[in-house]
C-alpha cells in the first residue's frame, strides 16, 4: 500500500471497528458512520468513473441501503417532524453497513485478518468480563449478577452471542481426527466466551442464540460436533446454578390477568408485555408515519393522561416512556406502518432468498448467514435493537452472503478497477 487510498480507508476502518467491537463502545459511535460515509463516497467515485454495468450496485443492496434516505423522508411527515428527521440523519446509519459489507467482501486475502481482530477482541472483553466478575461479584453467581465487560449488559449479550454463532459456524470446518488440536482450541475458545454469555445474564440473547443454533443444526448438521458438547456444558451449568435455572425458567412465565389482560410475576417481564399493549393503542394515535424517530415520551405521556384507565392498568415502575422494548413496535410508534410495512418486507424477501440459495447450495457461510437473520429476528422481538449498534453485527452480513450467494448470477462491482 504505497498510498493511503479510499479503500484503504475502508479496510483500516473495518480493522479498527473489528477491534473495537467488543471493548469500546466509543469506537464503533466513531468508526460506524465513518466507515458508513467512505463507503458511500467510494462507490460514488467508482460510479463516476467507471461506466460499465459491472461497477453498478446488485438491487438488493440498493434497497437496503434505500432505507435510510426512505426513513429520513418519512419522518418529516411524522409528529416530530424535521426535528425527527434530523436525528435519523444523524443516527440511524446502520443500513448503509450494508454497502461497507459487499465492499468488503471482496477484501478476501484480509479477511483472515479481520477475523484474528475479532477474535482478540472478544478474547480481551471476555478476561476484562472475568475481572469484573471478580470484583463485583466475588466470583458468586445470582439472580442480579451482571457481567457486562466494556459495554452496557444488552448489547454485551447480542454481541456475544453473534460471535458464539460466527465463531461456531467458521470452526465447524476443523475435522477432529485430522485437526484435533484446532478444534480443541476453537471448542475451548467457544466454551470460554459461552460462559461469559450466561455471565452476562441477558435472557434475550440466550433465547435468540438457542433458536439460531437450532436452525443452523438442521440446515448443516456437521455442527453438531460443536454444538454437543456447548449444549451438555450448557445443560450441566443451568442445573448447577439454581439461580441460573430460575433466570431461564423466567423468560416463560407469562399468564393473564383477572382484567385479562397479559401479565407476569417476573417483573421485567411484567414491564414489557404492559408496554407493548400499551403501544399497539398508541400506535393508532399516528398510524402512518409515526410520532418520529426518538419523539415517544411526550406523546406517550399525553395519551396515558388521556386515558387514565391505561394508565392504571399498565404503567409500573419497569415501564419506559421513551422506548417500546420491541423492534416491530419500535418501528410501528416511531416511524408508522409505511416504513414498518417497507422494512420488514425487506427483511422477510432478503431472508427468503437466502433460504433459497441455500436449498441449492448448501454451503457453511449462508447457513451462518441464515441463522443470523434468526437470532437476530427473535432479538427483534425483545429489543429496540434495529435502530442501535447491534446493527453492526448483522447489516453488513446481508450483503457479504448475498454477494457470496449470488456473485454468478447478479451484477457486482469490480473492485480491482475502484478508484483511489
Amino acid at each position: 500500500m504505497n498510498k493511503f487510498t479510499l479503500k484503504n480507508w475502508i479496510l483500516w476502518l473495518t480493522g479498527f471497528l473489528c477491534f473495537s467491537l467488543f471493548i469500546s463502545k466509543s469506537g464503533v459511535t466513531a468508526i460506524a458512520p465513518l466507515l458508513s460515509l467512505i463507503s458511500l463516497i467510494y462507490i460514488f467515485k467508482t460510479n463516476n468513473n467507471n461506466n460499465n454495468n459491472n461497477n453498478t450496485l446488485s438491487l438488493f443492496i440498493k434497497l437496503w441501503i434505500s432505507l435510510y434516505p426512505v426513513c429520513i423522508f418519512l419522518n418529516l411527515f411524522s409528529l416530530g417532524g424535521i426535528q425527527s428527521a434530523l436525528q435519523v440523519t444523524t443516527d440511524w446509519y446502520y443500513p448503509i453497513l450494508t454497502l461497507a459489507g459487499a465492499i468488503i467482501y471482496h477484501f478476501k486475502e484480509y479477511h483472515n485478518w479481520l477475523l484474528k481482530l475479532l477474535l482478540a477482541s472478544c478474547l480481551i472483553g471476555c478476561i476484562y468480563g472475568i475481572y469484573q466478575f471478580g470484583m463485583n461479584y466475588n466470583f458468586q453467581f445470582h439472580e442480579r449478577t451482571r457481567v457486562s465487560g466494556f459495554w452496557d449488559i444488552s448489547r454485551w449479550g447480542v454481541f456475544l452471542g453473534f460471535f458464539i454463532l460466527g465463531f461456531v459456524s467458521y470452526t465447524s470446518k476443523f475435522s477432529i481426527k485430522k485437526e484435533t488440536k484446532y478444534y480443541i482450541l476453537s471448542l475451548f475458545i467457544s466454551l470460554f466466551v459461552f460462559s461469559l454469555f450466561f455471565l452476562a445474564n441477558t435472557r434475550a440473547p440466550w433465547l435468540a442464540l438457542g433458536g439460531a443454533f437450532m436452525v443452523s443444526l438442521f440446515l448443516r448438521p456437521q455442527l453438531l460436533k460443536i454444538l454437543f458438547p456447548l449444549f451438555v456444558f450448557s445443560v450441566i451449568t443451568i442445573y448447577s446454578y439454581p439461580p441460573l435455572y430460575n433466570r431461564f425458567q423466567s423468560i416463560v412465565t407469562v399468564e393473564k390477568s383477572p382484567e385479562g389482560h397479559l401479565s407476569s410475576q417476573d417483573k421485567s417481564n411484567e414491564g414489557r408485555l404492559y408496554m407493548w399493549q400499551v403501544a399497539l393503542r398508541f400506535t393508532k394515535e399516528n398510524l402512518l408515519f409515526g410520532v418520529g424517530y426518538k419523539n415517544t415520551t411526550k406523546p406517550l405521556i399525553k395519551f396515558l393522561n388521556d386515558n387514565p384507565e391505561i394508565r392504571e392498568k399498565y404503567t409500573t415502575p419497569e415501564f419506559s416512556y421513551n422506548d417500546q422494548h420491541s423492534s416491530f413496535l419500535f418501528i410501528l410508534v416511531q416511524h408508522g406502518l409505511i416504513f414498518f410495512i417497507f422494512f420488514w418486507a425487506l427483511l422477510l424477501w432478503s431472508f427468503v432468498l437466502h433460504i433459497i440459495h441455500w436449498i441449492k447450495s448448501r454451503n457453511a457461510f449462508s447457513t451462518f448467514v441464515i441463522s443470523l437473520y434468526v437470532y437476530h429476528g427473535i432479538l427483534f422481538v425483545f429489543y429496540s435493537s434495529v435502530t442501535s449498534y447491534e446493527m453492526v453485527s448483522f447489516f453488513p452480513f446481508l450483503s457479504m452472503g448475498f454477494l457470496y450467494d449470488y456473485k454468478s448470477n447478479l451484477k457486482s462491482f469490480n473492485i480491482n478497477s475502484l478508484p483511489s
